[in-house]
């Protein structure tokens, strides 16, 4: 007869013979492939993938009259917070409306680069 395998040596001692071992894990085999096949009877993974439709992102473009715009309609453009847009209704109110996107630049923090940068955004109405 062979030597029995300890496990856990110390305070609780488990020895099984080789024999034992070898039914141990078939049996431990046996037991998984059942639960595997119950698993897979009752459904197992239900579903499929999921496919993402994605869509290009279609900006709107978001056009500002310069002189019928609000303060909030300004505050929207790339750039321009609320003290500039502020600036903005101040000037078309105390100066007169814009009679070009170019007026723009009488407005104190607008250059000629932020109205370049607006451009596409800006429309005009007398």
């Amino acid at each position: 007869m062979t030597e029995p395998y300890c496990f856990l040596k110390g305070a609780l001692v488990v020895s099984w013979t080789p024999r034992e071992t070898n039914t141990l894990i078939v049996l431990a085999l046996v037991g998984w492939c059942l639960a595997l096949l119950a698993f897979w009877n009752s459904g197992g993974f239900v579903g499929q993938l999921i496919e993402w439709d994605i869509q290009p992102i279609h900006q709107k473009q978001h056009q500002v009259d310069i002189n019928r715009a609000t303060l909030r309609d300004f505050e929207l453009l790339p750039g321009i917070g609320p003290v500039t847009a502020r600036r903005i209704v101040e000037s078309r109110s105390d100066h007169g409306v814009f009679k070009s996107v170019e007026d723009l630049d009488r407005v104190h923090g607008i250059g000629r680069k932020t109205i370049e940068n607006l451009r596409e955004f800006l429309t005009i109405n007398r």
